[in-house]
């Protein structure tokens, strides 16, 4: 839910080099809870990405570039939503041991929908639907981002983090920023900026 909103005020490739600090938590939080212990190379890759997260934030406050690195809101929810999947996936590790990751998916899902349920309501107060707007490939959309972005990438997901461990599934994180910009530049306009690719 923070995702859907913050990415209204980012661009793709910025939330998904966000999301490469998911690991980043994942690690520190299956330190603390899980037990799991850090090589020096671990370290060394935590300090970096720290740095260049803490750089491309930087950036998104200080320039203009909002094609490139988003706004600081946007990219600040962003962040919220990233400490929301980390969590998620290390409390998901402790649910796996004793429940099918089909289980675990279903009721994430169903959990997922109560909290929505409560909040769409207020969305559509601020931001009425434009029926007249919805068209079939906005329906295909929806459908897409349902069945395969959404359903089938937390139940493999799932799977993953049963067979590993959090810190290994969420490695799948560093894939998105690639896969962002291969789609969004020529979509969306967004540009890839020297600034971006150090960060």
């Amino acid at each position: 839910a923070v995702f859907s909103i913050a990415i209204q005020y980012t661009t793709a490739i910025m939330s998904q080099i966000l999301y490469t600090a998911v690991p980043i938590i994942v690690a520190i939080l299956s330190y603390f809870f899980l037990k799991e212990k850090f090589s020096r190379n671990q370290i060394l890759g935590l300090i970096i990405a720290i740095l260049g997260i803490t750089f491309l934030l930087q950036q998104s406050i200080v320039k203009e570039e909002a094609l490139t690195f988003g706004t600081a809101l946007g990219n600040i929810l962003t962040l919220a939503a990233v400490f929301c999947c980390s969590f998620y996936m290390i409390f998901s590790k402790k649910l796996t041991q004793k429940y099918s990751p089909a289980t675990t998916s279903f009721f994430s899902y169903v959990l997922t929908f109560v909290v929505l349920a409560v909040i769409v309501p207020f969305e559509l107060m601020i931001r009425p639907i434009s029926f007249d707007k919805i068209t079939y490939v906005s329906i295909g959309s929806v459908i897409f981002l349902g069945v395969i972005s959404s359903a089938l990438m937390f139940f493999l997901f799932q799977i993953a983090i049963k067979k590993t461990s959090p810190f290994t599934a969420s490695f799948f994180q560093y894939l998105g920023p690639f896969v962002s910009a291969v789609v969004s530049i020529p979509l969306f306009g967004e540009k890839l900026t020297t600034s971006l690719i150090i960060g």
